[in-house]
């Protein structure tokens, strides 16, 4: 006998994405412009299916769009039946959901149930999940901002933070772009705006409310998207704990991502911001590059990026700013004077 299937709210849904698989049956298109962070691809049609539908819907009739869906799901109900039974690998209980919990979930739902699964829907759909996480942005009630000129490390202390205990949002792995125009080096290609709020505010979500949240300092964008608004406006008056590192730490850190990539597209990196750096400076820095010298590349470039960032740091007050030394590598004594400074935040804070 088949199993039943039931809606579930968007909390209850997702918590039970923790045990269960869970699958977004729209279209390919659909999912790759924003999905829910865990959900697997299992498209009930395709672009181009989806597309036939609606215009039978709209040019003649409800019924004769049925009609067509059908015949275009029939042949592969086996296919996908075996697609769920590879990603659940012995799971009996799937979560399905569509756009607003309509016809597709229902009838992916259908499928799986008499295919033996217990089956739970999203009230709503993504349209739903998309309104749960935009109220996340607003959530937080503490941030500090882990800053620091370029190449001082901050992406590496912010793990460091996160494997201390500590509750980090990394925008710049959400983002896959390490904000600066040299950036995209290394990194895939972007996810979409709407798929980049996705991943923030399911990580906001798991967050503890009570407790601080580390950021890394950022420009309003990180590569091609923006920081939502609410948690941008938080950035922007929020604590420094600012990172007080050498040039010359800061060039060695560098250098491992210039000699990553080709001395063509680093000159082409370069010749993006040439306005900004200057036509002399980027003539000596495309030339240091062209003789493998990228301490001397990069020390032109982090002259530019130091008068940018400390005219931004110039903004706070500073009192709003702690400085931290951060010494020679010693990772242990960093993460214990950063736990130090957020304590310090939070007496202000919270006095």
């Amino acid at each position: 006998m088949a199993n039943t299937f039931s809606p579930l709210p968007i909390d209850d849904f997702l918590s039970r994405m923790k045990t269960a698989p869970a699958f977004d049956v729209r279209t390919p298109a659909e999912y790759i412009h924003g999905h829910i962070p865990g959900a697997h691809n299992l498209p009930l049609f395709t672009d181009e299916e989806r597309a036939v539908i609606g215009t039978a819907y709209t040019r003649e009739s409800r019924a004769v769009a049925i009609r067509k869906g059908l015949s275009f799901i029939g042949p592969r109900m086996g296919t996908m039946i075996e697609s769920v039974d590879r990603i659940a690998n012995g799971s009996k209980e799937v979560l399905v959901h569509c756009w607003r919990g309509g016809m597709r979930s229902e009838s992916v739902a259908w499928l799986l149930s008499f295919a033996g699964y217990t089956v739970f829907t999203l009230e709503g759909g993504y349209k739903t999940f998309r309104h749960w996480m935009i109220d996340s942005f607003a959530m937080v009630k503490y941030i500090i901002i882990l800053g620091g000129r370029t190449g001082a490390g901050k992406t590496k202390m912010l793990h460091a933070l996160a494997d201390a205990g500590e509750q980090v949002l990394d925008l710049e792995a959400a983002a896959s772009h390490k904000g600066s125009v040299f950036g995209a080096i290394g990194e895939a290609p972007q996810p979409t705006q709407e798929h980049f709020e996705n991943l923030i505010g399911m990580a906001l979500r798991s967050f503890d409310a009570d407790r601080t949240v580390w950021v890394e300092d950022e420009s309003p964008k990180v590569g091609k998207l923006h920081i939502p608004k609410p948690l941008w406006t938080m950035m922007e008056t929020a604590p420094v704990v600012y990172l007080d590192v050498s040039s010359e730490t800061r060039v060695r850190n560098l250098i491992p991502e210039y000699v990553r990539v080709e001395k063509s597209e680093l000159t082409g990196y370069l010749e993006k911001i040439r306005e900004r750096l200057g036509g002399e400076n980027t003539a000596h820095a495309i030339d240091a590059v062209t003789r493998g010298d990228y301490a001397d590349a990069v020390g032109v470039v982090l002259r530019y990026y130091d008068k940018t960032y400390d005219y931004c740091l110039s903004r706070r007050t500073e009192a709003s700013i702690i400085k931290v030394p951060a010494g020679e590598g010693d990772t242990a004594l960093l993460v214990k004077r950063l736990l130090d400074a957020r304590v310090k935040v939070q007496r202000k804070e919270r006095a």
